[in-house]
């Protein structure tokens, strides 16, 4: 060889090496050692294209170029050759895979005997995905009650944390979605679920809804219970259906003549018509009055109040009067205090008036014109009643007694 001929070579090899490099011949290639007819070198690239004129990529993510030589029988001839005008804003591998490095934008060139193909790279910021969803996974719900469910999104630093609401049976719940939360409100009795769904890689999580039928409505057995001083007793509370009701806790208000226990017991200590008894069902209140009267019935009953009462007035020619001690027990009516809620009967002053026996209750019996008190007890409750006795029943007629109501001496 002339010495001429070696300082050509590291000339050819640069003058290869910026056109793409020709693949290694082998004997059944061009340019190989196999017999025949042999080319004199690699076919010529006429053209490179890609597959893309531009790409976006985040940073850290990567994506392939695919690059084609044409004609088609030089890249049987050429490899190509990639290269990155920033390898610090996108690097690119041998095969193509274009990874980014950092915000900006470079181009990515390919290049096979002496033609090349350009692509612009721009790299964005690398996007914080939802990795995770979750929710209350089971609620239990009365009829007509509300609750808010409240999605976690995580990490709380992605960059798309939107979700949708849904619900399974729309007759069962209604939802209201804001946002990360949603109101739900049930409708009827059943079950279904409603799923909150990530708008990022469309994770979701479900909440499994019960909701149990509304408790029927309750009342009191009456709307108004007449009782007397010393009279206890547990108003009974039923629901709509008749069944019994239970009530979980109890008051009175409007008065202090009665109380309550905390197990529905009233008891009755003295005398009015203000008072309410209310109980607590299932979160509902419902009350019933409570009048406690007590009345001396000479034929036309007159309500008393303690320490006080209406005029007695007996005429001394009629001898007598039966009367009975009762209590209002309806709108308009009234029945017997019993006996043994009764006691310390008697007059001030037997010289004027005495208690005398009387199958219907008692009788006062005059024994001389003038004035004294009827007095007993209803309960731990005093009752004091002025009788008057008089020469005759009053001309003006202002005080009269059926004459049944009066007994012989």
């Amino acid at each position: 060889m002339r010495l001429s001929d070696i300082a050509l070579v590291p000339a050819l090899a640069l003058l290869l090496a910026s056109c793409g490099n020709p693949k290694p011949a082998t004997p059944d290639e061009p340019g190989g050692g196999g017999g025949g007819d042999v080319p004199d070198g690699p076919v010529a690239v006429a053209s490179v294209s890609l597959n893309e004129t531009s790409v976006s990529v985040e940073v850290d993510a990567s994506v392939t170029l695919q690059a084609s030589v044409f004609p088609p029988a030089a890249a049987e001839d050429w490899t190509v050759g990639w290269s990155s005008e920033d390898p610090s804003i996108a690097a690119v591998s041998d095969n193509g895979t274009v990874t980014g490095k950092a915000e900006g934008s470079t181009r990515v060139t390919a290049k096979a005997g002496g033609k090349s193909a350009v692509c612009r790279v721009t790299v964005t910021k690398k996007t914080i995905h939802v990795v995770s969803v979750s929710v209350e996974p089971s609620l239990t719900l009365t009829e007509g009650e509300s609750a808010v469910l409240t999605a976690v999104v995580l990490p709380e630093n992605a960059d798309d944390r939107r979700v949708s609401w849904t619900v399974r049976d729309a007759d069962i719940a209604a939802i209201e979605a804001n946002g990360l939360s949603a109101a739900v409100t049930v409708l009827s009795a059943g079950s279904t679920v409603v799923t909150v769904t990530a708008a990022d890689g469309a994770l979701s999580a479900a909440c499994n809804i019960t909701v149990v039928p509304k408790p029927k409505d309750a009342s009191f057995g009456k709307n108004v219970y007449y009782a007397y001083p010393g009279l206890s007793f547990t108003p009974e509370l039923f629901y709509s259906d008749g069944s019994p009701a239970t009530a979980s806790a109890w008051t009175v208000s409007g008065g202090t003549y009665a109380e309550v226990s905390g197990s529905g017991l009233v008891s009755v200590t003295g005398t009015g018509t203000g008072l309410l008894v209310t109980a607590l069902v299932n979160g509902d209140e419902v009350s019933a009055a409570i009048v406690s009267e007590v009345t001396v019935d000479t034929g036309a009953s007159v309500p008393l109040v303690p320490g006080s009462g209406a005029i007695i007035a007996l005429p001394i020619d009629k001898g007598s009067l039966d009367f009975s001690i009762n209590y209002r027990d309806s709108v308009s009516g009234y029945a017997n205090v019993p006996a043994a809620a009764i006691s310390g009967v008697g007059t001030d002053d037997d010289n004027i008036a005495r208690l005398v026996s009387s199958a219907t209750g008692w009788t006062l019996k005059a024994v001389s014109v003038g004035s004294t008190t009827l007095n007993f007890s209803v309960g731990s409750v005093q009752f004091h009643v002025p009788v008057s006795v008089t020469e005759s029943i009053p001309s003006d007629g202002s005080i009269t007694y059926p004459e049944d109501n009066y007994g012989p001496f």
